[in-house]
Parts: structure tokens; sequence; C-alpha cells
């Protein structure tokens, strides 16, 4: 739950102020402890940054003379205020009780940790923070590998969630393919964590026997952890059957989660310019293994 700036967390945000202050908490005190999470990148949602946070006088005037329902919040100031106290346990407010309740550790969440502490880029230039940019819905085009001579492709549907700290993906397909004459449902779910500049994935199948391993690029735009990605490329190895295992470059669009479908391709079926795309990645991946 991250600020959106409804009347709802307007009031929350202002009640969490008044009741600091009857802690005997001091303006200036949250105005240190919230510079120096936004220096240090703590902040959700917001870049790390060593100058923007907000003023003294910014949380008095919130906490004393704004009325949620007149108040025009400056977003960058409230949300700054609202996201800090989400995750602060050290100013402790109901904000802080909120979140934990609706925002709980996934039971994925201990494998992160452990990949991060062994396997994890020593010098990485992606945070966790960074992954943020990934959060919602896309769908995922690549080639069918029931006609790998054919220009077929599907297109499968990749979600990305919080919880808490840790970023969960599920990539589910529900189609017909009319070549093998085969109707295909599954998903996997797994991590998502950052390794240099790349984003890493790692999942198993729900309702068959498969492992993933996915590193997704060429993001659009740069992800900052604040703005949403709209496309990127990638590449999945899947471990299934045995079946030797191929590499499948995969090129994904953002789309709103109630317009996300799975979809099976025929030959000259798929989106242009997804096409060009796709197959222009393809071509990349193979001549550099050339």
């Amino acid at each position: 739950m991250h600020y959106n700036g409804d009347l709802e967390q307007k009031r929350a945000l202002i009640s969490a102020l008044k009741l600091l202050h009857k802690k005997g908490v001091s303006d200036e005190q949250l105005e240190h402890a919230i510079t120096k999470a936004r220096r240090n990148g703590k902040i959700r949602g917001f870049q790390r940054d060593a100058g923007a946070s907000v003023s003294r006088a910014t949380i008095q005037r919130y906490r004393e003379k704004y009325d949620a329902e007149t108040a025009k919040m400056k977003h960058s100031s409230a949300g700054l205020m609202f996201n800090f106290l989400l995750q602060s346990k050290e100013f402790e407010t109901p904000l802080l009780i909120d979140s934990m309740l609706t925002d709980t550790t996934h039971k994925l969440s201990p494998l992160i940790s452990h990949f991060l502490d062994n396997f994890g880029a020593r010098k990485g230039m992606y945070d966790d923070e960074v992954l943020d940019s990934l959060v919602g819905t896309f769908h995922v085009y690549r080639k069918a590998w029931s006609s790998i001579e054919s220009k077929t492709y599907i297109r499968s549907i990749l979600k990305f969630e919080r919880h808490g700290n840790a970023l969960i993906y599920t990539d589910e397909q529900e189609y017909f393919d009319p070549v093998s004459n085969t109707k295909v449902n599954q998903s996997d779910t797994g991590f998502v964590v950052p390794f240099n500049m790349n984003v890493v994935m790692v999942g198993r199948g729900n309702n068959n026997e498969l492992l993933k391993f996915g590193t997704l690029h060429g993001f659009a735009p740069y992800p900052n952890g604040v703005e949403q990605l709209e496309a990127f490329y990638g590449i999945y190895l899947v471990i299934y059957s045995t079946w030797q295992q191929l590499g499948t470059t995969l090129y994904a669009k953002r789309v709103p989660a109630d317009k996300a479908r799975s979809e099976f391709y025929n030959e000259g079926e798929l989106d242009a310019d997804i096409e060009r795309r796709l197959l222009s990645e393809i071509k990349k991946q193979a001549e550099t293994q050339l």
C-alpha cells in the first residue's frame, strides 16, 4: 500500500502526524529520520536523493493546519511522509500496523535473502527499490516451441507483486495450440532479484514439474523504482521433462490487469511491431553465439 493521494490516506497521514506529536516526537526528529532514509534510498517509491526531503515547517503545516477534505497536499511531500511511516518501526503509527497486516511477507522471502547473501552481485547497479518499477501486469511474447520452424508465437501473462520486501512473479498461460492440438494451462511462480544491471527470476511450476530461470534487460524506460516500466526484453530457460532445454527470447509490454489474456498466434497473426521487436532480439541473441 503506497501513497496515492486519496482522501482516506490524507486523513491517515494527518492523524499519524498528530499522534507522533502527542507521543513527544518533534518535527525536527521526524524531518531528520525522513531525510536520512531518503538519502539512503530506503523509502519505497522514491529515488535515493541527498537533498530532497520535507522540512519541519511542512510537517507542522500538515499536522496543524491541513484538513484532509480541502488540503491540496503535494504528492511529493505527502507521499514521502506516508511511505516512510508505512515502514518505520521507530516512529510507529497505525500506518505501520496497517501496512504490516496488508503487505505480508511471502513464503519465498527466505529464499531471496539466502540467494542475495550467497549469489547476489557484490556491487550491483540496481538495488531492491528499482524492482518497484516492475510491479504490475505484462503480456510476454515468445516463440511457440511446438512449431519451431514457423513464425508462430505465444503470449503469456506475467504479474509482478510486492509482498513486504519480496517481489514475486507469476507467469500464466492458458490457450489452445492448433499445431500440436493441445490445450495448454500452466503457470509458474518465483522470486525476482536485481543483479548488476539485470533482473533475475527464479521460479517453479505450480501444476507441473519445471524450473524456470529468467534474466530481464533492455528496459524502457530505465527502471528507477518510481516510474513504471512499459516494456523489456529477456531470456527464459525452462527445465522440464527429459527434453533438451533451450533458451527462449521474450519481449514484454505492460497491460492493464483486466485486459491481460493468453494467446497463441499462427503465422501472420501477431502484431507486426511486436513481431519485429521479438525477431530482432532473437537474431541479436543468436549472433552472440556464432
